[in-house]
């Protein structure tokens, strides 16, 4: 495979670069073909929103309750997320230590249930703000 180039940009551009304040993450609806991929792409939206909003918590960037709300959210997932993963022994490096188990943890159906149950419960909690 070839390398990845980087387009350099110029020091003008870097201070023009159309930051109004608000982040966005865009994902096409286009590239989605069923349904249950589209429901992912709300939920990703939503989990964003959290993650967006903790980001300009912890850099000091002035913003509303709602979003200070959504960055508290952010933490909250997190914890949830990475207690679960310790819970079943999934370790951001066990596809290099332990392939086997990993592929034996991806096959466990409690893994996508217990994602989606946190998934789901933080899209929702998004989504009432």
């Amino acid at each position: 495979m070839g390398k990845h180039k980087e387009t350099p940009v110029a020091d003008d551009q870097i201070d023009n670069f159309g930051y109004s304040g608000h982040a966005r993450l865009e994902l096409r609806t286009t590239e989605f073909k069923d349904y249950p991929s589209y429901r992912l792409l709300i939920e990703t939206q939503r989990l964003a929103a959290m993650l967006f909003a903790y980001m300009k918590v912890k850099e000091n960037i002035q913003c509303p309750s709602w979003e200070k709300y959504l960055a508290s959210l952010w933490s909250q997932f997190s914890l949830e997320v990475f207690s679960y993963f310790k819970k079943v022994h999934l370790t951001p490096n066990l596809a290099d230590t332990d392939k086997a188990a990993l592929i034996e943890l991806m096959n466990n159906p409690d893994l996508k249930k217990q994602c989606r149950k946190i998934i789901n419960k933080y899209s929702r909690l998004v989504a009432s703000v």
